[in-house]
């Protein structure tokens, strides 16, 4: 079983993006490298001195992660997400699923959003009727189900999502700082990524095997135009502070900034490739 992979990002990540379609762009491709490496935790953190965008990514994140068939029930019309249907779908395990009734079978798994009627529960799962659900719950409330009957009278039962077995998606986290997430989220390997980190080509051999015995794995990038360095500073920390490898994952560089957006889903990339390597 490969490791459960997690990543942090600054709240400020969106501080050289000049407007709000820049931003639900940039916001979209870390998405969709979350989809892509199955992420299962996204953290955000604040940073010292600096605007926060949290909200804005969060609101995204949370967004685009959510089934297409959920979304109007789950978020009323707002600013914020004018330009979320011009990005590409995530087409995750939980996104990819049947509209058509007559093709869902008992065993079938889906997200669905609860909705009450009298003293009864039913969940909406964008199969064009509600179907009941074994038991009662607040309506409104997201929730994964396993189907228990086959079609025309469709049943089903609460699922928690450590029963699915496929990537099912990702879960996002605030924190104020990013000594709170190293605090908090407590995974058996934190990957600090920084120009100033050691070359990866003369640890690969090492990380690779820490990579494939840790069953959870935290990779942490910087802002635009604050390096983790800096904004370790800022909360009162060294790396030599931290149970952590610092690394450089683009060692031989052609520019003289790398995006952070072009960081996460190229360092993932990195990180993911050596764990399956032999």
């Amino acid at each position: 079983m490969t490791a459960e992979f997690w990543f942090a990002i600054p709240s400020s990540l969106l501080e050289d993006s000049q407007n709000l379609r820049e931003k639900t762009n940039k916001i979209g491709i870390i998405a969709r490298a979350a989809g892509i490496f199955k992420v299962t935790r996204i953290y955000i953190f604040d940073v010292r001195h600096k605007r926060s965008e949290r909200k804005l990514m969060q609101l995204l994140l949370e967004y685009l992660e959510v089934p297409q068939y959920l979304r109007r029930m789950m978020y009323p019309l707002r600013e914020e997400l004018k330009f979320a249907g011009l990005l590409p779908p995530l087409k995750i395990p939980s996104h990819v699923v049947t509209d058509k009734i007559n093709k869902v079978k008992s065993g079938d798994i889906r997200d669905g959003v609860i909705v009450n009627q009298g003293d009864r529960s039913y969940v909406e799962l964008g199969l064009g009727r509600l179907v009941s659900i074994d038991k009662m719950s607040r309506p409104g409330e997201r929730v994964t189900v396993e189907i228990t009957s086959n079609p025309p009278n469709l049943t089903s039962r609460r699922l928690g999502r450590e029963m699915v077995m496929d990537y099912w998606g990702y879960n996002v986290h605030w924190r104020s700082s990013l000594r709170q997430v190293l605090k908090d989220s407590n995974p058996n390997l934190t990957l600090l990524t920084s120009r100033g980190g050691t070359d990866i080509s003369t640890i690969s051999d090492s990380l690779r095997k820490n990579l494939s015995t840790a069953k959870s794995v935290l990779a942490v990038f910087g802002s635009p135009r604050r390096g983790l360095f800096e904004i370790l500073d800022d909360d009162g920390l060294r790396p030599n502070d931290i149970d952590a490898e610092v690394v450089n994952l683009f060692p031989d560089q052609g520019v003289e900034t790398i995006r952070s957006e072009e960081a996460v889903i190229a360092g993932l990339g990195i990180l993911k490739l050596l764990v399956h390597m032999r």
